[in-house]
């Protein structure tokens, strides 16, 4: 029986990601391609920026729903989500191991 909560699934499948991605000749643009689908040619962290963007559009000028409240979730995820990203670029870079990545990304998600 599996005993691990879906944020530790979560993790263990950015995980994935990164081994993946690790091997790439770029990993960023791998991961981010991986992690978002977007097939254009960004960094990992520009890809959270420019959902960020459009979040924060949504809370301004968007349909009702999206001001009153369930914006303010999305650009609190984006806010994660880019230091997920950034924590993978530390990684790639060498200033994290995995292991310190993984822990990185488990306080980043508040387990």
């Amino acid at each position: 029986m599996d005993y691990k909560t879906g944020v530790e699934k979560f993790v263990d499948h950015l995980m994935q990601i990164y081994d993946d991605s690790i091997r790439s000749s770029n990993p960023s643009w791998h991961a981010g391609r991986n992690m978002f689908g977007n097939r254009y040619e960004y960094e990992s962290e520009d890809i959270s920026g420019i959902a960020q963007i459009a979040d924060i559009w949504q809370k301004y000028f968007g349909d009702e729903e999206h001001r009153q409240g369930q914006a303010d979730v999305e650009i609190l995820n984006d806010y994660v989500a880019r230091d997920i990203a950034n924590a993978f670029t530390r990684a790639y870079e060498g200033k994290y191991t995995r292991d310190q990545l993984r822990q990185k990304i488990i306080h980043l998600l508040g387990q």
